[in-house]
């Protein structure tokens, strides 16, 4: 077991951007169940997560030239230049925090504030509504929350989570995100989020997680 030694939590800059990009496009980052989110045929689009990577190619997979079932070559699920530009948008909008341990990035949590407009717009009238009868009018859309593989288990993801609702709760009332995993869903409920029963009409096996400040029922 890994020992965690000193750590520090530093706001989203630039620089620290620049490692989020590095951590989340590493194949361990997302790449275990339940997302599997490790390598991807540029042929098929087949996802390989590290399980299933490992059983076939063995424990050395990153030193190979990896092929699909299909013939396609494997490259990383996630490309440098999808991830900035979700990073640039927290950088402009929004706000993050990140866990490093030396100067090595051991997790992170970004996400960005919204008008319910906004909301509508990108994930469907129902999260919109959702928070309209509760009488919010911005939000925060929590991105992404990860902590690097050999990290988890010690409580950083739960300690990201409440940092960062410590700052936004300071800004907007709302607050919501959306996943299939069952960790994050009991972290976020430590943090006074509810499960809402609505799922992203663009990824229906994610449901979203939100939380109103003050509490308002309707």
């Amino acid at each position: 077991m890994r020992v965690v030694m000193f750590m520090r939590l530093v706001r989203m800059d630039e620089r620290v951007g620049k490692d989020v990009v590095r951590l989340y496009c590493e194949p361990e980052t997302w790449g275990y169940p339940p997302w599997n989110e490790a390598m991807k045929c540029a042929s098929c689009g087949r996802q390989y997560g590290v399980p299933e990577l490992e059983e076939r190619f063995g424990k050395n997979w990153r030193e190979m030239g990896l092929k699909c079932e299909c013939g396609g070559e494997l490259k990383p699920f996630w490309s440098p230049e999808e991830v900035e530009k979700e990073v640039r948008e927290v950088l402009e909008r929004g706000f993050g925090l990140a866990f490093y341990e030396g100067e090595k990035i051991v997790g992170f949590t970004m996400g960005v504030f919204l008008k319910l407009p906004e909301v509508r717009e990108r994930y469907g009238e129902e999260i919109a509504e959702y928070f309209r009868r509760r009488g919010v009018a911005e939000v925060f859309y929590a991105m992404d929350t990860a902590v690097r593989y050999e990290y988890r288990g010690k409580g950083l993801g739960t300690m990201l989570v409440r940092e960062r609702q410590k700052y936004v709760e300071k800004v907007v009332e709302g607050c919501f995100g959306r996943t299939k995993n069952p960790v994050m869903i009991r972290i976020l409920e430590k943090n006074g989020f509810e499960r809402t029963g609505i799922f992203d009409p663009n990824y229906p096996d994610r449901e979203f997680i939100a939380k109103v400040k003050r509490g308002g029922k309707v």
